[in-house]
């Protein structure tokens, strides 16, 4: 377990229970702001945010720094696979051993307050006297946060700790130094740029009791109120704020710790004001909406930010930002309530505040608003109210509503805001009533019905039908919607369905006395292609909002159409079925060719054994003519160069041994090649100096 630098520092959870968080923003009586936006952590974003961290075998999670933002986020999370004990016994030797740096002690002290490790009494003996001395010797904003934010989690830790109002004498004269003009803060004297993230860190540790800080607070106060002008934007409302490019004293940051560092300090400065920050409501709104941008942690360190910076928008009074969520579809045959969620941006129910559905319109008509003003009713234990939007004056269709979310009074005295009026748009679905279904076969000329029939939807009767050129087919029908009122789907066609499989679809237009199509089949000749044959009448009616869109063959009709002229080209083939085109094949049974004949195996090794005879009449020859290798070099570098000559000679023998057992030609070529040019400076040398000794023994 190493214990590694860190800038980030958390308000203690102890004290920061103790605190009604009085916190920065002032409650206003009407909010302004735009549709509310935030999608809080659900549940799979709690176990994707757990998936950062992972214990050691010892329980720390690695580094101090990296253990406590694990067990605070874990905490959040409300995550108990924790191994507190084994944990708060390894701290009892870091406590007692000594600490290099106040940073450590800052860490392990922050660790043993989330855990509740039952060891105050031992760090107050052993840390608080080099703490009060790191005080004294500190020379920068971090040095002073590290030494005083710990001695004050100490001393809400045990109320038998040094006195912490002489460990803080001499800060703030020191800090006043490192203040901006614009409420940003100096890391250091020589630091060129202030930070924001500095201002945090400063107001986080300034403030653990009200007898020091007092005396200072209206310039506190200022420089706090000016650090929130510092707020960056970002479309659809987001507000965050940006740390500065030259932050190497701080060891890195970026814009989500700077968020969190401002978030924690103005928690600290809001628990000893005695009056509250005036920071408008919409700026915290857009801080949640930061927050709660999806992605924004991509490492454990940015997890642990998110979950603290959400926890603190989660505890702050008096006005908690909360999400909205209302249903999506409502289905008026199975009679739905219209459900509004109220939820923290931790996801947690919010059962104080007063829903109100201020107005409900039909998206597309001109009706006047179907509710208005109407509160909903709260579901105990659930952050669900209902209200019954669906009566007999709710037809279907798009709605979009307005609701308002006011708090109720409490003994907390806390408020929530919903970031203004929320717009929300539902779906109200049901089934359809198909009435005066009339299908019939016209004269051309006349008019007049030749046949005529009146269906019933649902029912197959099989009605069959005949046509010729010369008449005309026309459909009608009502489609009505459960109040009664015309409906107009997204789609009905009428669709006619060749033996052949080939397909004609044609739009179904809407009137005042319903949907209505006809047919003239002389005009239509060439379209239908001169198919004459029996065609399938096929009616299509199909909206988002209908529960029972359908499908349905009306009748079938035997059409008799006249020959095509001559050169008149085919009409196409008809297409393939489905389970043709994707269905399996027929099995291909394939034979292999019969392998040829072959030699017995005998005669193939006595074949090979004479391939063999040449290599054995070389070695016959070379002794024959006298060779010998008492020339060969053995020492130096002609030595070295004989044996690379002749390793190089055999490495192109084993080549084409191997181009001869399964290498293919150009693999070998290229081999070849490579073997060649490491042949070549070898075999030059070595030549040479054979040539050369061979001089000059016929010299001597």
């Amino acid at each position: 377990m190493a214990s590694t630098a860190s800038g980030a520092s958390r308000l203690p959870l102890a004290w920061l229970r103790l605190l009604l968080l009085g916190w920065l923003f002032a409650v206003v009586s009407q909010t302004t702001c735009a549709s509310n936006g935030l999608q809080p952590l659900s549940d799979a974003d709690r176990e994707a945010v757990a998936g950062y961290f992972t214990a050691d075998a010892d329980g720390f999670y690695g580094s101090l720094q990296e253990t406590y933002h694990a067990l605070r986020a874990l905490e959040i999370l409300e995550q108990s696979n924790v191994e507190s004990q084994k944990i708060c016994d390894s701290l009892v030797g870091l406590v007692q051993a000594p600490h290099d740096s106040v940073e450590d002690a800052f860490h392990v002290v922050r660790i043993a307050e989330v855990l509740q490790c039952p060891h105050g009494a031992e760090v107050a003996k052993v840390i608080v006297p080099s703490l009060q001395a790191a005080v004294e010797k500190a020379k920068s904003l971090l040095e002073l946060h590290y030494s005083v934010a710990t001695i004050a989690i100490i001393k809400g830790w045990s109320s038998k700790s040094a006195s912490f109002n002489d460990a803080l004498s001499g800060v703030f004269s020191s800090l006043k130094e490192l203040a901006g003009p614009d409420g940003t803060w100096h890391y250091t004297k020589s630091s060129s740029e202030s930070s924001a993230k500095a201002a945090g860190l400063y107001t986080f540790f300034s403030f653990p009791t009200t007898a020091i800080a007092y005396h200072v607070i209206g310039h506190i106060k200022t420089a706090a109120i000016k650090l929130f002008d510092n707020l960056e934007s970002h479309d659809q409302g987001v507000f965050y704020f940006q740390e500065s490019k030259d932050d190497a004293s701080s060891g890195g940051g970026g814009t989500l710790e700077a968020t969190w560092a401002v978030l924690r300090g103005s928690a600290a400065l809001a628990a000893v004001l005695p009056a509250k920050l005036k920071v408008e409501v919409e700026k915290v709104f857009g801080i949640a909406k930061f927050l709660l941008t999806p992605g924004l942690a991509l490492s454990a360190t940015e997890a642990f930010y998110q979950l603290d910076s959400l926890s603190v928008l989660e505890e702050y009074r008096p006005a908690v930002p909360v999400s909205v969520q209302t249903s999506s579809i409502l289905s008026l045959s199975s009679n739905d309530n219209l459900e509004v969620a109220v939820t923290t941006v931790l996801g947690k129910p919010v059962s104080q505040v007063k829903v109100t559905l201020v107005s409900a319109h039909c998206i597309g008509a001109d009706a006047p608003p179907v509710w208005s003003s109407q509160n909903l009713n709260y579901v105990e234990n659930s952050g669900k109210y209902v209200f019954h939007f669906l009566s007999a004056t709710t037809d279907l269709g798009k709605y979009k509503l307005r609701l308002e979310v006011c708090s109720v009074k409490s003994e907390g005295h806390s408020s929530y805001m919903s970031g203004g009026p929320v717009k929300s748009d539902i779906t109200v679905i049901s089934a359809i009533g198909i009435s005066d279904i009339q299908l019939a076969v016209l004269d051309s000329s006349t008019g007049i019905s030749d046949f005529s029939a009146v269906l019933e939807y649902g029912k197959d009767e099989n009605i069959t039908l005949s046509a010729n050129h010369l008449q005309k087919l026309r459909l009608s029908l009502k489609l009505t919607s459960p109040s009664g009122s015309p409906f107009n789907p997204q789609q009905v066609f009428l669709k006619l369905v060749h033996e052949s499989h080939v397909e004609h679809l044609y739009l179904v237009k809407s009137s005042t006395k319903g949907f209505q199509l006809t047919l003239d089949f002389l005009g239509l000749v060439e379209k239908l292609q001169y198919l004459s044959g029996t065609y399938n009448v096929v009616l299509i009616v199909g909206d988002m909002t209908m529960e029972n869109s359908f499908v349905w063959t009306l009748a079938s009709l035997d059409l008799d159409l006249p020959a095509a002229p001559e050169g008149k080209p085919l009409p196409p083939e008809a297409p393939l079925e489905i389970t043709a085109r994707v269905g399996s094949k027929p099995e291909i049974a394939h034979i292999f060719r019969q392998p040829e004949k072959r030699p017995p195996t005998l005669l193939s090794n006595i074949f090979l054994s004479l391939t063999l005879l040449p290599l054995i009449g070389f070695f016959i020859g070379l002794g024959c003519l006298g060779a010998n290798i008492k020339l060969f070099p053995m020492t130096g570098l002609p030595g070295v160069a004989a044996v690379g000559f002749h390793g190089a000679v055999a490495s192109i023998l084993v080549l084409y041994f191997l181009f001869w057992l399964k290498l293919d030609l150009f693999t070998t070529l290229k081999v070849l090649g490579f073997l060649g040019l490491c042949t070549l400076p070898p075999g030059h040398f070595i030549l040479s100096y054979l040539a050369d000794s061979s001089a000059k023994q016929k010299t001597a």
